[in-house]
């Protein structure tokens, strides 16, 4: 999964969809990936490996981003399983040069 920035908008892109969260209210809306396309003044983050959730904390809310994992072993279904090794929490509300995820 990739993150990106706007001047309004944080976009988390997997595959044809994507997650838009608003920089200032920190709104949720979900659309196909080729509405990246619209978007102005796309800035590339970095790349990050799921999304837990999103967490109220002091009354802002933040976004719960797995930054780093590895592989435990697959369960005989044949899927694999994985263990989070670092997330970094997401503020819509701030600036994220400090978040430190893999470019």
């Amino acid at each position: 999964m990739e993150l990106f920035r706007t001047q309004q908008y944080y976009i988390l892109l997997n595959k044809d969809s994507t997650l838009w969260i608003d920089r200032t209210t920190g709104q949720l809306d979900a659309k196909p990936a080729w509405e990246l396309a619209n978007g102005q003044d796309i800035e590339c983050l970095g790349v990050f490996y799921g999304l837990v959730g999103r967490v109220k904390y002091n009354k802002v809310d933040r976004f719960i981003l797995i930054r780093d994992s590895v592989l435990v072993g697959t369960v005989p279904i044949g899927n694999e399983v994985y263990k989070i090794k670092s997330i970094v929490l997401l503020n819509p509300c701030t600036d994220v040069s400090m978040l430190e995820i893999k470019r």
